[in-house]
């Protein structure tokens, strides 16, 4: 009456469900499986970011041709105080920031100039942008704000 039924582990055997995943991770199709799913997740968190990459490009883009008449270059204006390419943004970036300074001097009389221009008689914002007017209103160009 003292036996059991139930038999003794196999010294240096695993159980038979220890067994058949050991089995399943030693298998070469789980490591395929397993990298083409890797892979698969990369690919498509880069597509991701390509696609937030032109999506932010696409809305700066159109936000810079729906200018505002306030940003719009006026060709009877003198050419801008420096030739070449700006330090910072495109040439295009550049003018509508000089033709809103030509534009709205109302606004841009609350803006502190930080250029440093303060010795030269900045007071403001404005005169990064605006040395002076003609009498005829034309804006004659200050290069701080160029560069």
């Amino acid at each position: 009456m003292g036996k059991s039924f139930r038999s003794k582990p196999v010294r240096g055997r695993r159980p038979a469900a220890k067994r058949v995943w050991w089995a399943f991770l030693k298998a070469p199709v789980f490591w395929i499986a397993l990298a083409i799913m890797l892979l698969f997740a990369v690919f498509i968190r880069h597509q991701f970011a390509l696609n937030d990459e032109l999506i932010r490009q696409e809305t700066a883009t159109a936000a810079f041709e729906r200018q505002s008449p306030d940003t719009a270059w006026d060709p009877s204006w003198p050419p801008l105080p420096n030739a070449g390419q700006p330090a910072a943004g495109t040439i295009e970036e550049v003018r509508a920031f000089y033709a809103f300074a030509a534009k709205r001097p109302d606004i841009l009389q609350y803006i502190p100039c930080y250029c440093g221009g303060e010795r030269e008689g900045h007071r403001s914002n404005e005169d990064c942008y605006v040395r002076g007017r003609t009498a005829t209103g034309t804006p004659q160009w200050d290069g701080h704000a160029y560069t």
